[in-house]
């Protein structure tokens, strides 16, 4: 047998759209962030947390949003868009990087080619 013949195939990442809902202490009701999820043989193992967006005013505790992925998804790896500016997720132009949310609710920085190779289809 040939280690072609032995090894299965593969799973592709499967990239796909949703969302997660939130409750801050501070906000009047729950917020709603859409997230991306890569997932491989149907096991969601990374999720990306858009940005906290203009209406919002700050950005909710990284602690709180990871507890909600997590709850959702137990064990993927919990990332979030940043916003560089001040107008959140203003679609009128605006630059954005890439962070890991830890268990303790610290975002700390990534390898950006590290985490795009997780959302590859």
């Amino acid at each position: 047998m040939t280690d072609r013949e032995g090894r299965p195939a593969p799973s592709p990442v499967l990239v796909d759209s949703d969302s997660i809902t939130v409750d801050i202490p501070t906000a009047r009701g729950p917020m709603v962030f859409p997230v991306t999820t890569a997932s491989i043989g149907g096991v969601v193992h990374a999720v990306m947390i858009a940005e906290y967006g203009p209406l919002s005013g700050v950005s909710p505790d990284g602690h709180i949003l990871r507890t909600a992925v997590l709850d959702r998804w137990p064990g993927a790896r919990v990332f979030e868009r940043r916003s560089t500016g001040e107008r959140g997720a203003d679609p009128r132009g605006y630059e954005t990087f890439y962070v890991e949310l830890e268990p303790s609710g610290c975002r700390t920085d990534i390898d950006l080619d590290e985490v795009s190779a997780l959302f590859r289809r």
